[in-house]
């Protein structure tokens, strides 16, 4: 399949700004696409994973005990500690949270838009 590495290689010096290297990445991710696409192979389009925002976790009594006091101490619900405590771990940015809510369309509709251009050229 087609390497989009050397030209990220040589972009990396130009970038100026971050949306001047989220452009160029856009452009790379299509010119890979569209490569691929000529030489036959397959291009998945991305699978839209629907989160219900639940999740069951196994976990030793201990530590649950331990997370039960903590959320006591700090007078929130259990859930809402570990919420927390986790967004906290991951460095979860709030105010991105919209943004990466719509990167998966946005993938998807690349790879429709790229397929579309393909099957037109032939």
């Amino acid at each position: 399949m087609g390497e989009p590495s050397s030209r990220i290689t040589i972009l990396y010096d130009t970038w100026n700004t971050p949306e001047e290297a989220l452009k160029d990445i856009e452009e790379i991710k299509m010119d890979w696409i569209q490569s691929n696409l000529e030489e036959g192979h397959p291009i998945p389009e991305p699978v839209d994973h629907n989160f219900s925002g639940e999740i069951r976790v196994r976990m030793p009594p201990t530590l649950h005990r331990f997370l039960s006091d903590r959320a006591m101490i700090e007078e929130v619900s259990l859930n809402q500690f570990m919420v927390m405590a986790l967004a906290r771990a991951v460095g979860y940015p709030e105010a991105e949270k919209k943004s990466l809510e719509k990167a998966p369309k946005r993938e998807l509709l690349m790879v429709k838009e790229a397929k579309r251009k393909y099957r037109k050229k032939q």
